[in-house]
Formats: structure tokens, C-alpha cells, sequence
């Protein structure tokens, strides 16, 4: 039996001809994924907390939030960020919105934060979401997109910094979903040094600890 699913991409994205074909094949042929991103052909949006992953990855700021992410490529940290371990292929939450599909099981279940104007990690907090209901999350080279190299919100052709900035409060939005290490996230903003970084973390700290609805956040 088919189950429903929904298929997403941009309008500056260009699907090959199998691409719904494939995206579907592959959600029935793998009952235990619930969101799949296909392959991209085009400049990628820029992950900036890797940064945090490349000076940090061998302290408990960068560990796995828990063993379910030991498999995956990218993965979500105990202090609330998505970063690469590796890239390629296989299970991950780093999910592109401009070439997606979720099962119905998990995007009837899934209820995206309104806080950020660039929509950051919104994909990402789908696919955790997916994983704490018992699926995986994966990226795969197939179902391929070619995306067209437009300046946008979240691919600026020139540096954006209220977009790195946004990239750093992730911690507030995953807290929706698994709840943060308050002390273990404190003591990340005393050891980092780039004025994003300060801001981005302070501003999800404040939220997560006075519960800031998702449209206060970063107004006060």
C-alpha cells in the first residue's frame, strides 16, 4: 500500500524528468525514512556552525544528542546545532528544501517554527523531528535537481550577516523539539570568539531560558 507524501522544490530549481518517479520509489522502497533529500547540481547554502564543529569537535559541545545520531553524517550536537561530520551521502539531517520529500506520517506530525525570516534549518528541525518519531532521515544521489544560481534569502550572493547570525540560534528552534543543554550551551558561548557566534547563542539562550514565543525571540 502507498502512503502519501509531499514533494518539495523551489522555483529556481530545475527537476529531472524521473524526479517525482524517484522520490517516491524510493520513500516505498524504504519504509523506514521519513524524509529524503535527492541530489543537488548547483552552489549549496552554507552551513556556518561547522565552524563551531571544526574548533570544538572533540569536546562535549559537539557530541551527538544522543547514539541515534552516531550514523549520520550530519548530525544534531548536545548544544542544539546541525554540523557535517562528513560529507556525501547516507543519513543526515542536513535536508535542502529545493529537493525534498517527507511521508505524510511525519509532515502530519510537524509543525515549523515562524521565528526566522531566511527560514534556517527549517528542513533540518523536519527531519528531527522524523528521526524522534521513529524514522530516518537521508540524503541520496538520486531524484536529482539542478539549482539555478539566483541570490536569495538563504544563498546570498553577497555575505548576509543577519543570515549568520540566524544560523547560530538554532539551539532555540531544536529546543521545540528535544530540550537543550542549557549549562552545557552557556559554557559554549564563553569559549567562542566570532561576534556571530556570541550573538546567535546569546539570543537562544535568552529564549530558551524566559520560554520567548517563537515571533519575540531576538525583539526584546
Amino acid at each position: 500500500m502507498q502512503t502519501e507524501k509531499i514533494l518539495l522544490t523551489t522555483d529556481d530549481a530545475i527537476p529531472d524528468k524521473n524526479w517525482v518517479m524517484e522520490h517516491v520509489e524510493l520513500h516505498e522502497s524504504n519504509k523506514d525514512v521519513g524524509v529524503i533529500s535527492g541530489e543537488i547540481i548547483g552552489k549549496k547554502w552554507i552551513n556556518y556552525p561547522n565552524s563551531l564543529y571544526m574548533r570544538f569537535k572533540n569536546t562535549e559541545f559537539m557530541q551527538e544528542y544522543s547514539s541515534i545520531f552516531s550514523e549520520y553524517k550530519a548530525y544534531l550536537t548536545k548544544t542544539g546545532f546541525s554540523v557535517d561530520k562528513e560529507k556525501g551521502y547516507g543519513k543526515s539531517i542536513a535536508i535542502a528544501g529545493v529537493n525534498m520529500s517527507i511521508k505524510r506520517e511525519v509532515y502530519s506530525k510537524t509543525r515549523v517554527l515562524t521565528y526566522s525570516l531566511r527560514g534556517s534549518y527549517n528542513e533540518s528541525y523536519i527531519a528531527v523531528n522524523a528521526i524522534k518519531l521513529g524514522y530516518h532521515s537521508v540524503v541520496v544521489k538520486k531524484a536529482k535537481v539542478v539549482h539555478l544560481d539566483n541570490d536569495s534569502l538563504s544563498r546570498p550572493l553577497n555575505n548576509d550577516w543577519e543570515l549568520r547570525i540566524e544560523k547560530f540560534t538554532s539551539s532555540y528552534m531544536f529546543n521545540f523539539l528535544l530540550p537543550i543543554d542549557l549549562d552545557l550551551l552557556r559554557r559554549l558561548l564563553d569559549q567562542v570568539e566570532m561576534e556571530e557566534e556570541k550573538i546567535g547563542i546569546s539570543t537562544a539562550i535568552e529564549g530558551i531560558k524566559n520560554k520567548l514565543p517563537p515571533r519575540n525571540l531576538g525583539r526584546g
